[in-house]
């Protein structure tokens, strides 16, 4: 699911009674180059732009926090070029979507930031992905080994585990029956 990310370009205020000082002829801001960036790295990339920037966005996302790293740019609006006092909206997509999309599996929920991998177990209707699966989503999300052996040596006496890295929490649990479930969500 897609995420909008609202950002208003500012432009610059000269009083010229008080300062005597001239506007310069506002420069239009190309973005076709944010697609494909991290949002992190788009606002900077605005910011360098000399654009005085309010950025709005939905609360849960937090863009100086753990997971901002994990929201990519995937379209923009004005599709080429933005004049100053304009405004820009980012399409965003998180990781967990592009971990979806390249691996083909999983379920992303709660706007892109909750990943669900629901692994298939003894019994019918308990899930359906396998272990490459699994190893595909966690390997494209960079998930350290520490976290991955974790989760594949978990026994059902072991009850809920969990584990953290990069913005990302990891928990699951596994019983032969369910199999391995893990739910991994966005730090706020």
């Amino acid at each position: 699911m897609r995420t909008p990310l609202r950002i208003v370009t500012g432009t610059a205020l000269c009083i010229l009674a008080v300062s005597g000082c001239s506007s310069p002829k506002p420069k239009a801001i190309d973005t076709t180059s944010l697609v494909d960036k991290g949002v992190q790295e788009a606002v900077t990339t605005l910011e360098g732009m000399n654009a005085d920037l309010t950025i709005a966005t939905q609360p849960d996302i937090d863009l100086k926090g753990p997971s901002a790293q994990h929201w990519f740019v995937k379209a923009v609006e004005p599709k080429t070029e933005i004049l100053p006092g304009g405004a820009i909206t980012l399409d965003l997509v998180s990781s967990f979507d592009r971990a979806v999309r390249y691996c083909g599996v999983g379920d992303v929920e709660d706007k892109g930031a909750t990943l669900i991998i629901d692994m298939a177990g003894k019994k019918l209707g308990s899930g359906d992905l396998t272990y490459a699966d699994e190893k595909c989503l966690l390997t494209h999300l960079k998930a350290p080994a520490s976290v991955t052996e974790k989760m594949n040596a978990t026994r059902a006496l072991d009850g809920r585990r969990d584990g953290q890295w990069d913005g990302i929490t990891a928990e699951w649990s596994y019983h032969p029956d369910n199999g391995l479930d893990v739910i991994l969500t966005l730090d706020n």
